[in-house]
Order: structure tokens, then C-alpha cells, then sequence
């Protein structure tokens, strides 16, 4: 009996577009998806070979190419790779959640110090809840403190210990009188979810997805409009075969038959 294939996710684009889309819609210039997907890479090339090679903005500066219009050219290339470097929302999430994570393990090991200050008092509560658990560093500390906050609750409330639920009472008190108390643990639990928030990256309906790849072509036809003006601009004023290599504007010949191909590694 034959398997079933497994349809394969369609490719996505660095924008999250999927690949498909945007091979179905080709830009006002007539020029192929294909052809716009690799301008950005050969933009780039253009870029450092221009801001890397003193003579080759020399050569383009006589022609009228400007610190103005290289900033151009790296912003359109980041707009096409789908990079805002603006994105408040992204960075506010992370840095919230980074916070969080570092609250949590700074304030991890006192935690445990409180409730195991509580042993002599009530020991089998506070064994229970310190049993194979010991304070980290680092994002772990969140899964620590979220299982101390567990065992706490099951202290108060869970079924396994209804037979100690007395003596779980007097212990849950006496790490309230040291700190412990429900308004520290919620403020715990509220930075524990924190700590284990990604980032909200739901899957688009098709108006966003259409909305995405129609803002990710024109992006690509942007930076191709530009790209071409000053490749153009270039092949005029550079004439140097090495140096419209290293713009990528020429390729390496292949190697003669008695010379020895050059390792491209050295």
C-alpha cells in the first residue's frame, strides 16, 4: 500500500511571503520574480564594491553618485529584505521578556533561601516543594521558580495533599509572614508568563498575505529601479575589468588550459 506524500509548505520569502505569490505577481516593469528576487544579493555586491574600493567611488563620484544616493542603496536593499530597524513592537516584546527573565534569576536563589528558611518548622512542606529543585542562572531560572509556584498552589489547594492540608496551611503562613504571601506569588506568576512569551507572528489571511506581497514587489522594483540607474551609470564610468568584477558587473574568466585554476579559498 502506497503512502500518501506530505504537501510541502509553500517557500517563504525573507518578507514571510510565500514564494508563490510572488511568482504570480510580476511588477509593473515586466521583469520576472526571478529577475527581482536576486537584485537585492547583486544590490549588495554593488554596495561594498563601491564602499570598499577607493577608485571605484572616485570614478562614480565624477559621474554624480553620492553619499546620498549609497545610503539609498542600503536602504532600499534592507526594505526589500523585509529590515524596518523601527520595529518598536518587536523590540518592546523582547526587551520585556528579557526583563522578566532577568528578575526571575535574580530573585530565584533568596526565593528558595525563604522557603527552605522554613524547614525546621514544617520540613515535609518544604521538601516537597524544593524536591530536586535548586536555583540557575539563566533563562532556566523561569521553569524553577514556575514549579515552586506550582508546588506552592498544590500546598493550598491540590488534591494530592489533602491528607496535610493543616500542616500545608501552617507552612504556606509562615512563608507568607516572610515574604511569600499570594500578592508576591502572583507578581512571580505574572513575570514566569512573561518570561515565556514569544513573539505574536500569526499566520496572515490572504487580504494580508496579498497586501504583503504586492508591499514586497514594489520594494523589489524599487531597489531594481535604482540598482539599474547606477549599474548603468557604472559600466560608463568603471572600466577596469577587476574592478566591474568586484561590482558584479563581469564574471572571472575560466582559467586557459595550461594555467592553474586559482583556489578560491586563498
Amino acid at each position: 500500500m502506497s503512502k500518501a506524500k506530505k504537501k510541502k509548505k509553500p517557500a517563504k520569502t525573507s518578507t514571510g511571503t510565500t514564494k508563490a505569490s510572488v511568482d504570480a505577481s510580476l511588477s509593473d516593469s515586466g521583469l520576472s520574480a526571478r529577475t527581482l528576487e536576486d537584485t537585492p544579493g547583486r544590490a549588495v555586491t554593488f554596495l561594498r564594491g563601491v564602499g570598499t574600493t577607493p577608485a571605484i567611488r572616485i570614478g562614480m563620484r565624477a559621474r554624480g553618485y553620492s553619499a546620498a544616493d549609497h545610503s539609498e542603496g542600503w536602504r532600499l536593499v534592507q526594505a526589500a529584505s523585509g529590515f524596518t530597524g523601527d520595529d518598536e513592537q518587536e523590540v518592546r516584546t523582547d526587551s520585556v521578556v528579557i526583563e522578566a527573565i532577568a528578575a526571575l534569576n535574580a530573585n530565584d536563589e533568596d526565593l528558595f533561601r525563604i522557603i527552605r528558611s522554613a524547614s525546621r518548622k514544617h520540613p515535609a512542606a518544604v521538601a516537597f516543594i524544593v524536591a530536586g529543585l535548586a536555583p540557575v542562572d539563566g533563562p532556566e531560572a523561569a521553569l524553577g521558580v514556575e514549579t515552586l509556584l506550582e508546588r506552592l498552589n498544590a500546598l493550598q489547594s491540590g488534591a494530592e495533599r489533602k491528607a496535610t492540608r493543616k500542616d500545608d496551611a501552617k507552612a504556606l503562613a509562615t512563608l507568607a509572614e516572610r515574604g511569600l504571601h499570594k500578592t508576591e506569588r502572583a507578581r512571580l506568576a505574572a513575570l514566569v508568563a512573561t518570561a515565556k512569551t514569544l513573539r505574536d507572528d500569526r499566520t496572515p489571511d490572504d487580504d494580508a498575505e496579498a497586501a504583503a506581497t504586492a508591499a514586497y514587489i514594489g520594494a523589489l522594483d524599487e531597489l531594481r529601479g535604482w540598482f539599474e540607474e547606477w549599474t548603468q551609470v557604472a559600466r560608463a564610468a568603471i572600466k577596469r575589468r577587476d574592478h566591474l568584477i568586484r561590482l558584479g558587473l563581469a564574471e572571472r574568466r575560466p582559467p586557459t588550459k595550461n594555467e592553474e585554476p586559482t583556489d578560491p579559498t586563498l
